[in-house]
Formats: C-alpha cells, structure tokens, sequence
C-alpha cells in the first residue's frame, strides 16, 4: 500500500503528458518533416511520439517520432526549443513540467556556420514554456 502511494504522483505526470499540455506558438515552425503554422496547441506525449492538436479545429497537426533522454532534472515548467536559422524556426526538444519526460526529435535541422553576408553564427535558439 505505502509503495502504491509512493508511485501516485509519478503516474500523475505520466498520465499528464498522455493528455497533452497547451502551448502557444506565436511563429510557424518545422518539426521533423511536418510544418506547422503559429497557433494554441495541445502536445501529447506518448512512447516515442509527439502529437500536436490545434486548439481552434481540435484537429491532429501532426505525429512526430521521438526519442527519450535520460539524465535531466524534473522541470517545474514544460518547453519547447526550437532551433532558429534566419526565419525558420525548427523544434528540437519537448520538455514536460513534473517530469523527468524529456523529448529529443529524431530528425534534427543541420546546424549553419555562419549565416550569409553576416558573420555572426547562426547557432540560436528559441524556448517557450508550456502552460
């Protein structure tokens, strides 16, 4: 019984990310193959997908393949990070509030030297918390 109760609040993530926590993306962005445009969605986390649902049409945007990483601090908020490179937003990792849930896409965007005609590096990145 006490054991029970030890595990209720890590199956509560679990089951949180199962049902998805809200963000709001405020650019169009990349992810794996599929290109999404700026809008309220819901992710859900399962094994090794990522859905997103808008919020507006309630609708499956897209499944992305994933991979989990092992070895990161439970966050008290959920992030998306998304990889920049001139206008073109690309997510790279998902991160789940309460969760040691951390979430690698599979297909990653080639990292640019140097962007053209300026010679400042490319290698930006952008983070937005997830409700």
């Amino acid at each position: 019984m006490i054991a029970a109760l030890a595990l209720l609040p890590f199956a509560a993530v679990h089951a949180s990310a199962q049902n998805g926590t809200q963000v709001n993306i405020p650019f169009a962005f990349q992810a794996n193959h599929a290109s999404l445009p700026a809008g309220h969605y819901r992710v859900i986390a399962s094994e090794s997908t990522l859905t997103f649902v808008d919020l507006n049409t309630g609708r499956a945007q897209a499944l992305l393949l994933t991979r989990d990483e092992a070895g990161y601090t439970i966050p008290s908020q959920g992030r998306l990070k998304f990889y920049v490179s001139g206008h073109r937003h690309m997510l790279t990792e998902v991160q789940f509030a309460g969760s040691g849930k951390h979430m690698v896409l599979l297909r990653q965007p080639q990292k640019e030297h140097v962007v053209a005609e300026n010679a400042s590096p490319a290698n930006e990145t952008v983070e937005i918390a997830m409700m």
